[in-house]
């Protein structure tokens, strides 16, 4: 139960998606200042591990597509899942900052020292706004660990678009420990080219599955080109949204066969 006088808007949310959950599904995490909910399905024959999915931004615990069947799916072969959801991230634009931007490109008479400054304070809105993420994120994959860990070895991260970013960013800073990690479309609006991915993909040491749509093409062949290692596998899938809706159970197949090999 939730004890809270004042219930902020996102715990309000939440607790409708919870009446929405099938029972026994709707477990709620603490993360040092408050409670938020995760969707637990717990192996259905005798377990072989755990996964970890974070859905994208834009996802609920209950999207349809990959997020939504997982939960089905895997249970059956031996998997148990928890799936948490980081709503609260935000890649929104600095406005004012843009606007400056603009006002200074029209404006000829602009000084150079005008243009340093206008940068100066859009780098560091960016910043602020990465580092809000990554604590925001982080608030809710250590206590989502935490639970797998206490009742398994090991667990595998499943995580999608800019959400997997920002997990590998904590990977690489050690701030969390799976033993390998599924990507699902990776992506971040602030890192177009995915110089910024590529790096982080370099970085671990650990088998790494990535999985891309169509849309997403150019990019995942770029990362292939670029990915050292031999824990690295790409797998195109004939989809064209990130939710990999109406494929889903292909994705899960594949997920399936490289859990597998581990």
């Amino acid at each position: 139960a939730i004890q809270s006088e004042v219930v902020p808007e996102q715990l309000q949310r939440e607790q409708q998606l919870a009446t929405q959950i099938r029972q026994g599904a709707a477990k709620w995490l603490n993360d040092g200042s408050a409670e938020f909910l995760s969707l637990y399905c717990a192996s259905l024959i005798e377990t072989k591990g755990s996964l970890l999915w974070l859905t994208a931004p834009n996802q609920t615990l209950l999207t349809p597509g990959v997020v939504r069947q997982a939960c089905d799916y895997f249970p059956n072969i031996g998997w148990q899942t928890l799936t948490i959801s980081p709503v609260g991230l935000d890649f929104s634009l600095p406005q004012m900052v843009a606007d400056q931007a603009t006002a200074a490109s029209e404006d000829s008479s602009a000084t150079s020292s005008q243009s340093k400054l206008v940068l100066a304070e859009r780098t560091a809105w960016y910043e602020a706004q990465e580092k809000s993420n990554h604590e925001f994120l982080m608030k809710r994959l250590v206590p989502a660990e935490k639970e797998l860990l206490a009742a398994n070895k090991g667990y595998v991260l499943v995580a999608i678009s800019a959400s997997a970013s920002i997990a590998l960013e904590a990977i690489n800073k050690q701030q969390l420990s799976p033993v390998a990690v599924v990507v699902l479309n990776i992506s971040h609006p602030k890192d177009p080219q995915q110089k910024q991915i590529i790096e982080q993909l370099n970085e671990l040491s650990m088998p790494v599955l990535d999985i891309y749509h169509v849309n997403a093409r150019d990019l995942a062949e770029k990362r292939n080109r670029t990915i050292r290692g031999s824990n690295y596998r790409q797998i195109l899938i004939p989809a064209m949204r990130d939710d990999f809706l109406g494929v889903e159970t292909q994705v899960m197949r594949r997920i399936e066969d490289w859990l597998g090999g581990l």
